[in-house]
């Protein structure tokens, strides 16, 4: 996992955070970590906890709370389905279910509901950060154990949303409620690997309610409310100025680390290579050491703030564009420099995870309203327009803007049923052809509604 952190380390939250160059944050957030200088070592552990802690109060930390979720003294902690119980986990995910049914799954979620309730228990924190012990070597080395777990857990809560019973609906909500609180504990954690989870988890919660619109199982009369609470819930995420500070903290602490290995002598990186093993990572026998300690902390600056502003603050297409054009002209400095090229991401792909996720935000909370204007009034509405004048909730006209043209997404009637769709990464208008490849490069139409097979 650390592998993957550090060839896939910024990623999604830095490549649309801004630069300290056009810094708008907090005004208790440094505007970048402390210098790399190789004159005296730098404290970037200390400043981690310093940061990480900044305008925090210890006890609204959950992350003691998740700890819970993980095999300790008091517990076996939380395990993934087998057997019989997993081959109904995957056949009941997003449909309703019965106990008689499903009797395994149903005993596994009864065993589940201790770690439930563990994660509701940290879902009353406030935020969620890593402490870092103050003899910790190097921030790389900062592992986040509960991740796995807490994925499980929000994998079992929205399947146990969908078993028949009493307050079913209300249980289902409920779920979709916890896991996106959760997704903003794990952005709040100021961590890259944490912030993908938090990707993960929102595409989850999306995804299961199309699932529910699409099969019947939430009124259309409780939409507008469901609404309301969804856009609120995620109107408070994507603190990513936060993720990509650390990171570029990281970054500069792993070379720091390296330089103090090999007594700033590349030639001795040989006397590295077990420490980097040691994090997981297979270096090859294709690394050379011909890059200079120096110019590297001078080029981790330059990819945290420079492909920052041509990224800009919000994803889109044309973020996307213009990312992918200074990229390209600091291509020839990564490419000859072995140790920046092992250690910074394809930020590209990242970015084209992040606009995907944005575009499946907007386009979810738009089919709720759909379907809330077809409850109030009897029938679809004829364009997207009236709709975004109507919206009774503090956000703006723009959730109704496809990130990949600029422009309102696609929606129509056709038959006196509504079609609504984002036109990908291509920006062509396909008509409404699903694009299974969506969101990667060249990926064409995205489907909302009616509810896309994929």
């Amino acid at each position: 996992m650390l592998r993957q952190r550090l060839i896939g380390a910024i990623g999604v939250a830095v490549v649309f955070a801004l630069s300290d160059r056009a810094w708008s944050g907090p005004k208790d957030i440094p505007d970048r970590p402390p210098r790399l200088t190789f004159d005296k070592p730098v404290d970037y552990v200390g400043w981690y906890n310093d940061f990480v802690r900044r305008g925090r109060d210890e006890k609204d930390n959950a992350y003691h709370v998740y700890m819970k979720l993980c095999p300790g003294k008091d517990c076996d902690g939380i395990k993934p389905p087998e057997g019989k119980a997993a081959e109904q986990f995957d056949r009941a995910i997003g449909r309703v279910w019965t106990a008689e049914e499903f009797p395994e799954l149903a005993s596994y979620l009864k065993d589940c509901e201790p770690y439930e309730n563990i994660l509701k228990e940290a879902l009353r924190r406030k935020y969620c950060w890593v402490p870092a012990p103050p003899t910790l070597p190097n921030l790389v080395e900062i592992t986040i154990p509960f991740l796995a777990s807490a994925r499980t857990i929000a994998k079992a809560m929205l399947v146990k949303g969908w078993k028949e019973g009493e307050g079913r609906m209300e249980n289902q909500i409920e779920a979709w409620r916890s896991i996106l609180r959760h997704a903003t504990h794990m952005e709040s954690c100021s961590m890259i690997i944490t912030g993908f989870v938090a990707v993960s988890l929102r595409t989850l919660v999306h995804e299961d309610i199309l699932r529910a619109l699409g099969s019947g199982s939430i009124p259309a009369d409780q939409c507008a409310l469901l609404f309301d609470e969804l856009a609120t819930l995620e109107k408070s995420a994507l603190r990513q100025e936060r993720i990509r500070l650390v990171e570029w903290a990281m970054e500069l602490n792993f070379l720091q680390h390296f330089y103090q290995k090999t007594g700033g002598d590349v030639k001795k990186w040989e006397s590295y290579r077990p420490y980097l093993e040691a994090l997981g990572m297979n270096i090859g026998d294709d690394f050379k050491p011909d890059f200079d300690f120096k110019a590297s902390a001078e080029l981790f600056d330059e990819l945290n703030s420079d492909i920052a502003i041509s990224s800009g603050n919000s994803p889109t297409r044309k973020g996307l564009r213009r990312l992918r054009d200074a990229i390209s002209e600091l291509r020839p400095k990564i490419a000859k420099n072995s140790f920046v090229k092992l250690v910074a991401p394809n930020r590209i792909r990242s970015y084209e995870l992040a606009l995907r996720i944005e575009a499946e935000r907007r386009g979810t909370l738009i089919v709720l309203v759909l379907h809330a204007e077809y409850a109030k009034k009897g029938k679809w509405p004829e364009s997207l327009t009236p709709i975004t004048k109507e919206l009774k909730v503090k956000t703006r006209s723009s959730l109704a803007i496809d990130p990949y043209s600029g422009k309102m997404f696609v929606y129509r009637l056709n038959d006196g049923e509504p079609l609504l769709y984002s036109v990908g990464v291509d920006g062509k208008d396909d008509g409404g052809k699903h694009d299974p490849k969506f969101g990667e490069e060249n990926g064409g139409d995205y489907v909302f509604w009616p509810r896309a097979t994929k």
